[in-house]
């Protein structure tokens, strides 16, 4: 007779699987299915609403973005010919390999498609299809929506070529190895001179393969130095600079709090890409000034943040404010923009060099200095900077 156990009553869920079926507001809050923050009053969601939302209003939302709002009023061909462009120059040789895989692995001699070779070409093709409609922008990243399901046909017709070279090898069938071996060399070579010719491009010359709204290269210094001083930092830790320019207000969000829902908080967090991304990671604490206050409003010299992010057409004024901050201007859009960064050196070299950091403390404190020197920091190299 088996032993017996504690009888579970009927209709009630153990202890600690109740969880995993108890509302979740944080989680409907992150998932964009509830609008208001978590904590708010309001109705809490359902799983009713939850449904809802998942079938229903997820349909709603698509269409009116996607079929009858603004990203549908472009014309299709010229986004199909951009894709078909990157394609080309970023990932020709896998796209010529893909169309081997699904031929060799449907129709080859060991006829029998496996499921996942063909769902994955189908994938490719529909995205192919689609993708011209949904971005709103022709941009070279919307090719690895393409890319990436192509892959996998593209490794089965990889390997199919490696196996006929190996078996024309063997016996001794020199044009069947010539061919399958221009084959593998262009897949080689299709990987390799991309990369050569492209690799930390920034010049409009390369447009095919580059999109115009991302920052020059030597933009990461600053984002590296600004991630350096918000994490050694107490207080806020980045300063925005709203302006106005022929496009609307830049810069500025009235709420910063609200960049922590979805959709992000205006009225211009977009004009910050990709920046909010490295502050993020960061953990950087954000704050910024409406256009009508870039001059008079901003913060005291006591309270500036020690990065402060300005356009290049009010920064003169704003650093005529900022006594002992660098400025660095960059190429914001590659070709369109330009963003002006300025940084407290003080707070700079305290992030970056504590040894620095703890010299201008001894010259102000004479006492100190014999604690620096007694300490058992003082044997330690400095930090790399």
């Amino acid at each position: 007779m088996a032993p017996r156990g504690r009888r579970r009553r009927r209709g009630v869920v153990p202890r600690g699987h109740d969880v995993l079926l108890r509302p979740r507001p944080d989680l409907w809050q992150a998932l964009g299915v509830a609008s208001a923050p978590a904590g708010a009053t309001g109705a809490a969601p359902t799983l009713g609403s939850v449904w809802y939302e998942a079938t229903w209003g997820a349909g709603e939302k698509f269409w009116g973005t996607w079929a009858s709002g603004t990203h549908s009023g472009h014309p299709y061909v010229p986004y199909l010919w951009d894709i078909l462009e990157t394609l080309a120059y970023g990932s020709g040789v896998l796209v010529v390999l893909a169309l081997v895989g699904f031929l060799v692995d449907g129709y080859g001699e060991a006829r029998g498609t496996r499921p996942l070779v063909a769902f994955a070409t189908y994938w490719g093709l529909a995205s192919l299809v689609g993708y011209p409609v949904a971005t709103d922008i022709q941009a070279p990243w919307a090719a690895v929506h393409i890319v990436l399901p192509l892959s996998i046909p593209a490794a089965v017709g990889l390997a199919s070529v490696g196996e006929s070279l190996l078996d024309a090898a063997g016996d001794e069938d020199a044009v069947t190895a010539a061919l399958a071996g221009l084959i593998v060399l262009a897949a080689v070579g299709g990987v390799v001179v991309p990369n050569v010719d492209y690799w930390n491009s920034a010049s409009v010359e390369d447009k095919q393969v580059l999109q115009w709204a991302q920052p020059e290269n030597a933009y990461k210094e600053a984002l590296t130095d600004a991630a350096a001083v918000a994490r050694d930092n107490e207080g806020t830790d980045v300063l925005w600079v709203g302006t106005d320019t022929g496009r609307g207000t830049r810069l500025y969000v009235s709420d910063e709090s609200s960049v922590d829902r979805m959709p992000p908080g205006g009225p211009s967090w977009h004009s910050r890409l990709p920046t909010p991304w490295y502050l993020e990671r960061a953990d950087a604490e954000v704050t910024s000034t409406p256009p009508e206050a870039r001059f008079d409003g901003l913060p005291p010299a006591e309270e500036m943040p020690p990065v402060v992010f300005a356009k290049p057409q009010d920064a003169d004024e704003v650093g005529a404010m900022l006594d002992g901050y660098s400025a660095r201007e960059y190429d914001f859009r590659l070709w369109t923009e330009h963003i002006v960064v300025f940084v407290d050196e003080a707070a700079l070299a305290s992030a970056t060099d504590p040894d620095a950091s703890a010299s201008t403390a001894a010259d102000a404190d004479p006492d100190a200095d014999l604690d620096v020197a007694a300490g058992p920091s003082a044997s330690l190299a400095p930090a790399p900077v």
